[in-house]
């Protein structure tokens, strides 16, 4: 059996793929993610090369899919967890960004988007792997590497649509410089083993951020949210917005008919239960253990 078809038959059919992406991101040329029903999934676009020059070995040594190990990381990276449902952590804050825009615009107080623009102005990296929202489509998101602090505050805001982060690896290999990386707990743990591995890509990060991660949605949550509005599907979206507005935000969707669609946090929560993605519901990691910097909201009453 070659790697491949382990792929297929330990990690896509089971549907225990993290959608971490980088399966893909290792063998560009070989594989490419689609949208299915169960989220975008690997798939093979180039047979000619799977047993040859291809990354698959690797790709299958740091698949999250597989199972994380922890411990391992843990001393790697960290340290021995006093509370191994919390994971390792040296302290832990209640905090924002002082700056008023940058805090209104974050979705959690505006913590890493500030800590990245700290980094890149204090000369300790020169660029920053996050997640925009836009692009290519409206309701779509996808990796990019900023360099200002103008494009990282762009970038700001939860996303909550299954999004492959390291596709972005060879973007990441090109790139001249030391760069910070912000991805979900799955996606983290798969940087982490890469950069055990030595990957070029992977040990250009020098800092790793990431939110507290419950949930996460397959493509059809929005569409299933305005239907229930009574909006058709042939309608185009022309803007998403996942956390708009003062903390802690609602979702926000423009239409190409000039509707504008709002719903508070708490309330479109109810998409959850049934467009909430595989993955988190089999990862034992909520909390982002293996981050250097792991950011939740503060959901106290006293706040």
């Amino acid at each position: 059996m070659n790697y491949w078809q382990r792929f297929q038959q330990e990690i896509i059919e089971p549907r225990n793929c993290t959608h971490c992406g980088a399966c893909v991101g290792l063998n560009s040329e070989l594989l490419a993610f689609q949208e299915t029903e169960n989220g975008p999934l690997p798939q093979l676009i180039d047979p000619s090369r799977e047993d040859s020059d291809s990354n698959l070995p690797l790709a299958w040594a740091v698949c999250s899919g597989r199972g994380v190990p922890y411990p391992e990381l843990y001393r790697r990276f960290n340290q021995e967890p006093k509370n191994w449902l919390l994971g390792p952590y040296q302290c832990l804050w209640t905090g924002f960004a002082s700056q008023p825009d940058i805090r209104r615009r974050g979705a959690s107080g505006g913590v890493i988007s500030r800590t990245l623009m700290y980094l890149l102005e204090t000369g300790r990296i020169e660029g920053a792997v996050v997640l925009k929202q836009g692009s290519p489509t409206p309701d779509r998101a996808t990796p990019i590497i900023v360099t200002t602090p103008e494009a990282i505050l762009a970038a700001a805001q939860s996303v909550y649509a299954v999004t492959p982060m390291l596709t972005i690896l060879p973007e990441m290999a090109a790139f001249d410089g030391r760069l910070a990386f912000v991805g979900l707990p799955e996606q983290v743990a798969a940087l982490r083993m890469l950069q055990l591995a030595g990957h070029p890509a992977a040990q250009k990060v020098v800092f790793v951020a990431g939110p507290y991660t419950g949930t996460n949605m397959y493509l059809g949550a929005v569409r299933a949210f305005l239907r229930s509005r009574g909006v058709s599907d042939r309608v185009a979206i022309t803007e998403l917005q996942w956390r708009a507005g003062e903390w802690p935000g609602y979702l926000q969707v423009k239409t190409a008919d000039g509707q504008v669609f709002r719903a508070k946090k708490f309330y479109y929560n109810y998409l959850i239960p049934f467009y909430i993605s595989r993955n988190c519901q089999i990862t034992p990691d909520f909390t982002n253990e293996l981050t250097d910097l792991s950011v939740g909201d503060a959901w106290s009453p006293q706040l």
